[in-house]
């Protein structure tokens, strides 16, 4: 037995040597570690940018009683006679106290993230604009929105100098409206809200479709949020006088009706499918003998085909 543990744990004269520089190399590595560790300053991490997830996170722990969830696994808040209301100003308040009022944190994260992105409540009008707030909520909440008329009048003030400078500001953009079929995409950049990205998709949208014919189209860009579509909107028009680019549905191929942003594939088939079987199209109101062609899909696409 003795004999087998020392052949087992036996090293050739090689092997040691091996070893040995391997404890030498690790014993060097870990003094290193220990001298540059003692040299390093610790910079302390900013947690300043998630203050407000913090807080809103805390804040639902705290009130976990004022919540519960449904049968389908969502979140609703219990009667409304556990709801605390009382005055308040939308600019100034933390979660903590949106939830109080009996608001649901999907509902303050969205609020929050409007605030980062620069937003602000001027008025109640603007609480009730928001997407996450329904008519029944704002309803409730309503008689309780105290902003100071200081803070709009700061605003109002801030406005009118930048009004008065020659830079394209935001603030200039309301005397200069952009037309929404021929604005570039540096000049989509100049509002508020749009950056390179959202300008691109909104010039791509309107090349797909043919020219916006309603403001209400950019609703399906993606990424493009309603609290956004809502602050540029009094900044865009759409000239009265515009006609959009039309497909010729007697000439156009599959390929070329897919392309459309309301003609998806099944559709382009059956445009083509039946112009072979019924001949060519008499007017464009004949596309709504085609089974897939809803009243509400004819509205969208009736703009943007022709027959002649």
């Amino acid at each position: 037995m003795k004999k087998f543990i020392k052949n087992y744990f036996a090293f050739t004269r090689r092997e040691s040597i091996g070893v040995s520089v391997l404890l030498l190399i690790i014993s060097i590595l870990i003094l290193y570690l220990m001298l540059s560790n003692n040299g390093t300053k610790l910079i302390p991490t900013d947690y300043s940018e998630f203050e407000e997830d913090i807080n809103l996170f805390e804040s639902q722990i705290k009130l976990k009683n004022t919540v519960k969830i449904s049968e389908n696994n969502n979140i609703e808040p219990y009667p409304t006679d556990t709801t605390t209301l009382f005055n308040f100003n939308p600019n100034t308040i933390d979660s903590s106290t949106w939830l109080k009022l009996g608001f649901l944190p999907k509902q303050v994260k969205s609020i929050f993230n409007y605030k980062r992105k620069g937003g602000k409540f001027y008025s109640k009008k603007d609480v009730q604009k928001m997407y996450s707030i329904d008519s029944v909520m704002y309803k409730k909440i309503e008689p309780y929105i105290q902003i100071p008329n200081r803070e709009y009048k700061t605003i109002s003030h801030y406005e009118n100098k930048k009004k008065e400078s020659n830079n394209t500001t935001q603030f200039h953009k309301k005397t200069n409206p952009l037309n929404l079929n021929k604005a570039d995409s540096s000049e989509l950049n100049t509002l508020k809200g749009i950056g390179p990205v959202l300008a691109a998709r909104i010039i791509k949208h309107r090349n797909e479709l043919g020219g916006y014919i309603n403001k209400s189209q950019l609703s399906e860009i993606y990424g493009l949020k309603p609290e956004v579509i809502t602050q540029i909107e009094s900044f865009v028009y759409i000239d009265h006088l515009f006609s959009p680019n039309k497909i010729n549905i007697n000439t156009a191929t599959y390929e070329m009706l897919k392309k459309h942003p309301y003609i998806n594939h099944t559709l382009a088939n059956a445009i083509v499918s039946y112009r072979q079987q019924h001949g060519d199209y008499k007017k464009v109101e004949d596309v709504r003998k085609i089974h897939l062609v809803t009243a509400e899909l004819y509205s969208k696409i009736a703009h943007y085909i022709r027959t002649e």
